[in-house]
């Protein structure tokens, strides 16, 4: 499953179009949202003869067993919870 966005070394919330497209593969620097993973990603271009097109999604290592990848309704509920931190400016903490 591909992953829309990924977590930089701040644990901030990195949308695969917001990436450089130089920054492909894992030079871009982002691991999974995923508390339980936290593996890094690499960045996939939408064509490596056009850098207008820029980076087209995130996915992880071969072979990788990311709860993300299995459960759309996790991922979801993690990029959720991403873009309300970006809007509050903070994580949420179970109470």
């Amino acid at each position: 499953m591909r992953v829309p966005f990924g977590l930089d070394e701040h644990g901030n919330a990195v949308w695969a179009d917001q990436i450089p497209y130089d920054r492909n593969g894992f030079k871009c620097g982002l691991v999974c949202p995923d508390p339980n993973c936290g593996k890094r990603l690499k960045a996939v271009r939408w064509s490596k003869d056009d850098p207008e097109r820029g980076i087209h999604y995130l996915a992880h290592e071969a072979n990788s067993r990311c709860a993300v990848e299995s459960n759309p309704e996790s991922l979801l509920h993690l990029e959720a919870k991403a873009v309300l931190k970006g809007l509050i400016g903070h994580d949420f903490y179970h109470v």
